[in-house]
């Protein structure tokens, strides 16, 4: 029989679980109705603050909340996700005359839970993604007094008619007004959210009542039908907005089509026998855990001498979100010490592929597996279909592509890949098309992995690349030509955001003093790469840093000096992605003797972004 875990019983987080949300498909939403009047939701020139959890599935423009109707002009205000996965918040001064704001494209990732919240306090203006301003600005417009139309959830009302409808998930929509619940950057709150004395909505929450609502509003549901909208019945093409039981609580394996997951009854997720010594509690984390900006950084090398006890099986963690010092997070399996290996992750699961180790064979083909959320050693997870050292892996969130580098005898084109949230070896993806090298700086959108960099030995012993290779993640084949970088380079790292990649240049041969470049790419394009800005100085201007990021701010931590010498430094460079400019000091590798290089990095965020 299975374990009886308490918190099946209890919901995730007890009794504060974030135990409902609302399913918004097919053109619905919700309206809210207050007796007499709408005058809880007109905002006018008063601090306020939007706050829910939201799963967004859509493709198109599409409106959380808003107090809207544009025929006749009665616009007041709107909460929007975009095509481009940027966020707006728009209000009107006179029904007619709007403005923005506006967040960078993909501020958020479609099909995972975010905390998103929209706050005034007095003319200052935010908008919040997992805790994390996206985007802000000043105002001290009186926004439109709309008397007429209801307050709306999942879209909005355009002449009449439904339009901008979401597709996804929202939970614990709050309205406070008055008052700035949060005025500075914040941790999101991991309970279910309750009503405060300015509270004047708290709906979403319930996973049995969709027209459940804390503050005595009356909550109906309409649908586009026909191009008109109507009255949602209970049955047929016009049943309403659903209350589900999908939240960020809801763990690995949940299904959002038919509301039943691994929540219920005993839990066997992660391996398919019973055994103390492979049963993990959670192997898979949950959506809680996912993507909360937690960077992971694999072995690599430190100051120690002799050279062979330098290389490291430790594993260190860091909150992406904040600065400081790395944190121990466990060894790699069976204490094998590895540089130059490559990691990749989903929003639960970090793996680490291939390396060169300190004994013969001097490449490995393993591959190893973490669950992020837990602090722990990692576990086996199979093998690449050859030894590698010095390859680049990139994720989807649910397939790993690893391209490899050197094996003990030459370099090597062989492009391999695996599902993440299995266990098994690795199959063929394809070939490195423009060369046979290794070294690469490696990164990711949603849809593209990019290869930028490396070297190989002909026609000389270090032959560096300035180009850059791209391929479809979700496909199989060979690499195409993107562009170049600004410089050649080996031993760089890569992150990025859905759709900005950023490169810091290592090693372009030069000496004593390598590089300290960093380059940008918009990743859904193809070109040449852009200057962002430099390094902090010594920090990876020679290749070897480990790269993690969550969407928001790139982090690159450890790398070789230069000064020309083969000396190991343990500073944490930072970058906000979105912007350029010079790196900024982030805090220190705190784990083995003064450094870390060759590391392997992977995130929590954005379905794996690797070094």
């Amino acid at each position: 029989m299975g374990i009886l875990r308490a918190d099946r019983i209890t919901g995730l987080g007890g009794a504060n679980a974030i135990k409902g949300s609302t399913k918004f498909s097919e053109g619905r939403l919700l309206e809210v109705h207050a007796t007499g009047s709408n005058a809880d939701f007109r905002l006018r020139d008063e601090s306020f603050t939007i706050e829910f959890w939201g799963y967004i599935s859509s493709t198109s423009n599409s409106t959380f909340v808003g107090l809207f109707e544009n025929n006749p002009a009665r616009r007041s205000w709107m909460f929007e996700a975009r095509s481009s996965q940027a966020l707006r918040f728009e209000w009107w001064t006179d029904g007619s005359s709007g403005t923005a704001l506006t967040s960078s494209t993909g501020a958020f990732i479609r099909d995972r839970w975010h905390h998103f919240a929209v706050v005034r306090n007095g003319t200052a203006l935010n908008i919040y993604v997992d805790g994390t301003s996206v985007a802000n600005t000043t105002t001290s417009d009186s926004f439109y007094e709309n008397t007429i139309e209801p307050l709306t959830i999942g879209g909005i009302f355009q002449g009449g008619t439904l339009t901008q409808a979401i597709t996804g998930f929202i939970s614990n929509l709050r309205i406070i007004r008055g008052e700035a619940f949060y005025t500075a950057n914040f941790t999101p709150p991991t309970h279910e959210l309750t009503t405060t004395s300015n509270t004047v909505l708290l709906a979403c929450q319930s996973s049995g009542n969709v027209f459940q609502e804390a503050t005595g509003k009356t909550i109906i549901a309409t649908t586009s039908a026909a191009n008109s909208v109507s009255i949602a019945s209970t049955t047929g093409s016009n049943t309403p907005p659903e209350a589900s039981h999908f939240t960020p609580n809801s763990p690995v394996g949940f299904s959002t089509t038919s509301d039943v997951g691994s929540q219920y009854g005993s839990t066997f997720d992660g391996f398919g026998n019973f055994a103390t010594s492979t049963y993990m509690v959670p192997p898979g984390g949950n959506t809680a855990q996912r993507g909360r900006g937690r960077g992971v950084f694999f072995s690599g090398n430190d100051n120690t001498t002799p050279a062979a006890n330098a290389i490291k099986n430790n594993i260190d963690f860091i909150q992406i979100q904040s600065m400081g010092n790395t944190v121990s997070f466990g060894d790699s399996i069976n204490a094998k010490r590895r540089r130059h290996q490559a990691a990749a992750s989903s929003s639960t699961r970090g793996v680490n592929c291939g390396g060169f180790q300190p004994s013969s064979p001097s490449r490995v083909d393993t591959i190893e597996f973490i669950t992020i959320a837990t602090q722990s050693n990692s576990t086996d997870f199979g093998n690449l279909t050859q030894i590698a050292s010095d390859i680049g892996s990139v994720s989807n969130g649910v397939r790993v592509v690893s391209a490899h580098g050197i094996d003990d005898s030459t370099f090597d084109n062989t492009i391999d890949f695996f599902t993440i949230a299995t266990t098994g070896n690795a199959s063929d993806f394809g070939d490195v098309a423009s060369d046979k090298y290794g070294s690469f700086a490696a990164l990711e959108s949603p849809t593209r992995g990019i290869l930028a960099g490396g070297f190989n030995n002909t026609p000389s012993p270090t032959t560096r690349y300035n180009r850059i290779d791209y391929l479809t993640i979700a496909t199989t084949g060979n690499t195409q030509d993107f562009g170049d970088l600004s410089v050649v380079n080996s031993g760089g790292s890569g992150s990025s955001s859905n759709t900005r990649g950023i490169i810091f240049i290592g090693n372009d041969g030069s000496s004593p003093t390598g590089n300290n470049t960093i380059d940008f790419i918009t990743i859904a394009s193809t070109g040449n790469a852009a200057d962002f800005g430099d390094s902090t100085g010594t920090t990876n201007a020679q290749g070897g840093a480990g790269a993690v990021t969550n969407t928001i701010k790139a982090v690159f931590a450890g790398g070789y000096g230069n000064d020309g010498s083969s000396t190991i430094i343990n500073s944490i460079d930072q970058v906000t992605i979105a912007t350029t400019g010079n790196a900024v000091d982030f805090g220190d590798i705190s784990e083995g003797t003064g450094g870390g290089a060759n590391k392997a990095g992977c995130s929590d965020s954005h379905g794996g972004l690797s070094e």
